[in-house]
């Protein structure tokens, strides 16, 4: 049994307290990590993984497919898989 410092008292803890405590840490966690999400894209920061197709690569790859070259050999030349390429074909912009 545990004791109080202060007050030299014998001290029972509720078994069903103490299962809001880690309920209680992952919301505190969570709001941290929300507010700090916030600040990041108010500065203008982006978080994740860049983008491996850019603008130029997606105009480099319609003209090489304009050409006559293949889809795989398009997708190698400008570094990205065949499923990119093909994603980013589809697309209207």
């Amino acid at each position: 049994m545990a004791v109080d410092r202060h007050t030299g008292r014998p001290v029972t803890v509720d078994a069903g307290k103490l299962d809001y405590a880690p309920a209680f840490e992952r919301d505190v966690i969570r709001e941290r990590t929300v507010a700090g999400l916030a600040v990041a894209r108010a500065a203008g920061k982006l978080a994740g993984r860049p983008p491996i197709m850019t603008a130029e690569k997606l105009a480099i790859a319609r003209q090489l497919l304009a050409e006559g070259h293949s889809k795989t050999a398009v997708a190698k030349t400008i570094g990205v898989s065949r499923p990119t390429l093909y994603a980013h074909l589809g697309r209207t912009s």
